[in-house]
């Protein structure tokens, strides 16, 4: 493949305060380790990134119903309309981080510039923050979506796992069709 012109795209970061406390919040989902790997039965590590979840996005856990299944989450943001419902997804496990490493890979350290360092900032911690915290501003706005909202966030993504499919299974289960 050539490289795109996104290869040199330059970025300008928004050091307000607003992307600031964004930093800090996506910062304390990176310290939590959340390695997966085939056949794990313990899933402690998922449930504790769950509670940091729930301290990040209180509104969100008030108003959402949540599911966890075997460590994976599944929110639904119940809405007063009768369209189809939508999915939104992301996973929270990550792979191994080995190498080395200019920043600790569950440090979480934010650099001068702003930037947030650590294993699944990009890979895919992020975008479920941006999920989680769009839904949480909204609520606080007192937005009521017009179908009902799914957010679904595997923990064995990384590994091709059951995360994915039991989410299906369970969605089908309560004969939703998104």
């Amino acid at each position: 493949l050539k490289p795109t012109e996104a290869k040199e795209a330059k970025i300008v970061l928004d050091n307000s305060g607003r992307s600031v406390e964004y930093g800090k919040r996506l910062s304390k989902l990176i310290q939590k380790e959340t390695i997966s790997y085939k056949n794990q039965t313990d899933i402690s590590k998922f449930l504790a990134f769950h509670e940091q979840l729930e301290t990040l996005f209180p509104l969100l856990h008030q108003t959402c119903e949540k599911v966890v299944l075997d460590g994976s989450l599944l929110f639904k943001w119940s809405s007063n309309g009768n369209h189809e419902p939508i999915l939104f997804m992301s996973h929270h496990d990550v792979v191994e981080a080995g190498g080395v490493w200019e920043h600790e890979p569950f440090s979480g350290d934010i650099d001068e510039t702003g930037r947030v360092w650590g294993r699944g900032t990009v890979d895919t911690k992020a975008s479920l923050f941006c999920m989680l915290q769009a839904v949480e501003e909204l609520i606080e706005a007192g937005h009521q979506p017009e179908c009902d909202v799914y957010i679904a966030s595997s923990c064995t993504e990384e590994w091709g796992g059951h995360g994915a499919p039991k989410t299906v299974e369970y969605l089908k289960s309560k004969g939703v069709k998104l």
